[in-house]
């Protein structure tokens, strides 16, 4: 076979080879079924609205549902539900959110009960409530969502009192409503998700629109 005839052969494979990569290339995929574990009440969690899930470091499973907290070790629920007898306990079985801090505590938000601490070392919680005669707490009982920053602060969004922070280790609270005379302040003091960036950037929606907030600045 001569050069021109080999580099003919060559170029022909190649092109070959090219044609067919794709076909190697596309990553395999599974034709079977997702499988659906039904949890009933039967299995100690109860049917009903759930409004969100969180993981926390130790792995536990965090249900926050219109009838309770519950939380699922892999194997059974533990619920919390709300006592009149026991103030020890969640101040709301309509729980909006549950997040965990980095000392593993639990935050609960709740619809008319404020916001609750459940600390993980002693079981106690802790409850902070919008109390209008006493302007150092939380601005609404009505609170919607939860973001925990990488300063370990608490952002809160209520239904109509704005943004609000909490520091868990001196319980100030910072405020931040929408101000006619402020192109800088929120959009609206109606709150629908909180969302922190990698650069540390808070992503506020609103009922009006979007705002970003820099916890640094807070503004």
């Amino acid at each position: 076979m001569n050069t021109l005839k080999k580099r003919q052969a060559h170029f022909f494979l190649f092109c070959l080879f090219i044609a067919a990569w794709p076909l190697f290339a596309q990553p395999k995929v599974s034709l079977s079924e997702p499988n659906f574990t039904e949890f009933k009440s039967a299995d100690g969690y109860p049917q009903g609205i759930v409004t969100d899930i969180h993981q926390d470091k130790l792995g536990f499973i965090w249900i926050a549902t219109a009838d309770g907290l519950f939380r699922f070790d892999g194997y059974n629920f533990k619920e919390y539900r709300t006592s009149i007898e026991d103030k020890n306990t969640i101040p709301s079985n309509t729980i909006t959110q549950v997040l965990s801090d980095k000392a593993d505590n639990i935050w609960i938000s709740t619809e008319g009960n404020g916001l609750s601490q459940l600390n993980r070392k002693t079981g106690q919680f802790k409850h902070y409530y919008a109390r209008k005669e006493n302007p150092g707490t939380i601005p609404d009982n009505n609170i919607w969502n939860l973001c925990l920053d990488q300063n370990g602060r608490i952002w809160a969004g209520s239904r109509s009192n704005g943004l609000f922070s909490l520091d868990p280790q001196t319980d100030s609270i910072r405020q931040f409503l929408t101000l006619i005379d402020d192109q800088n302040s929120l959009w609206s003091n109606q709150i629908t998700a909180i969302c922190q960036l990698s650069s540390g950037l808070l992503w506020v929606g609103t009922a009006k629109g979007i705002n970003l907030v820099n916890p640094k600045q807070e503004k």
